[in-house]
């Protein structure tokens, strides 16, 4: 059973679902009189919220052409969940239904400021402002990715194994697209890659036009200069990003824990596109564990408990296993790691790489800092 409780402030009507403590606040730019279209579309998304949107199904409130198409197939969703979970949204957020606005024919978008509870206390309180569209489908109203609006007017440019996407008044840089081209034939032939590998690569402008292909006004969650989104890349840096290029070409089937996906996209793309970043994180990372041994543990570090001091720790971590291994076995110890399953054991599968016991190889890995580093 819902009950609504209308509380009028400033104009503003609050919406909240009786059976869990997801709250929308209703703008009062949103006025849905006389237009029916409006308040279907706000049913629309407040279902999609209410039917676990951080998991990964045939969602009926998202259309089939992207469902089909993409396995991750709400592009916000991987920012919008980074760090938390459906349950974290719904007991802890406010969402403010900014604007519904029509900009086609059966066509709408969406705004909505998600919100910790509480208000503006901190500069993590905006959690994002999500946008999304809204579209007919069999005459049913779907979701569809603000990706679609935003990219319509975009241009292709093909160079190699890279279709670049750009915004119209975009100019290819031709030396970074002959790198990016020559890296991924590096990679291909390092780890007996498939040659027909072909990359769709999106270039926007900045962090604003890249969180607006994902679906975002504003975010701060999530937010980066790169991100590798199904089968795409969209790239704030050019041409050429080594560390999203590894993530498409090392993609398997195999689980990988997060801190060895993003370690070996650090260590073969990072460290060689960007050397002066890759070892300052790493000299940041190892500091931090000398000078909080505890807080730095192994454990904290694998369970992504440690205190955040300043830089995405998981990353250097990541890469300081591939060294270790690189250093012990060489890149057949990195083939190894790359093509296995490290989601759930990632401790174990480390140290039969490195052929030791897993119960030593926290000694192992603070002797080889004391040693190397």
């Amino acid at each position: 059973m819902k009950k609504i409780f209308f509380i009028i402030i400033f104009f503003t009507a609050h919406f909240v679902h009786a059976q869990d403590s997801l709250n929308f606040i209703i703008s009062n730019r949103v006025v849905w009189k006389d237009d029916a279209d409006k308040k279907e579309v706000f049913e629309l998304y407040k279902n999609y919220l209410y039917s676990r949107p951080d998991s990964i199904y045939d969602n009926p409130f998202w259309n089939d052409a992207e469902k089909k198409q993409y396995y991750l197939f709400d592009f916000s969703k991987s920012s919008i969940f980074n760090g938390i979970n459906d349950d974290i949204l719904r007991e802890y957020m406010d969402l403010y239904i900014l604007s519904i606005e029509k900009y086609d024919t059966d066509k709408f978008t969406i705004r909505v400021l998600m919100q910790w509870k509480g208000g503006l206390q901190n500069g993590s309180s905006v959690w994002c402002i999500h946008v999304v569209s809204a579209i007919k489908e069999d005459n049913n109203w779907r979701l569809q990715n603000n990706f679609v609006k935003e990219t319509a007017n975009w241009r292709k440019y093909n160079y190699g194994a890279i279709t670049y996407h750009a915004s119209p008044d975009y100019s290819i840089n031709e030396t970074n697209a002959k790198q990016a081209n020559d890296f991924i034939n590096e990679i291909i032939l390092l780890f007996d890659l498939d040659k027909g590998v072909h990359i769709d690569y999106y270039l926007p402008k900045d962090v604003d036009e890249l969180g607006r292909l994902q679906g975002f006004d504003y975010y701060f969650t999530g937010i980066a200069t790169g991100r590798r989104m199904n089968d795409y890349i969209f790239s704030t840096t050019g041409e050429f990003h080594a560390h999203e290029l590894i993530h498409i070409l090392l993609d398997s089937d195999y689980k990988r824990n997060f801190i060895i996906e993003e370690g070996l996209a650090e260590f073969l793309g990072t460290k060689k596109q960007l050397p002066e970043r890759y070892f300052n994180y790493i000299k940041s990372l190892i500091a931090d564990i000398f000078s909080y041994p505890e807080d730095y543990s192994i454990e904290n570090l694998l369970k992504h408990k440690a205190t955040w001091r300043g830089y995405p720790y998981r990353y250097p971590f990541g890469a300081l296993i591939c060294e270790i291994i690189y250093e012990t076995k060489g890149i057949d110890g990195i083939k190894v790691l790359a093509f296995s399953n490290t989601e759930e054991n990632l401790i174990e599968v480390v140290s039969n790489i490195l052929e030791i016991n897993q119960d030593k190889f926290e000694k192992f890995f603070w002797d080889y800092l004391k040693e190397k580093w």
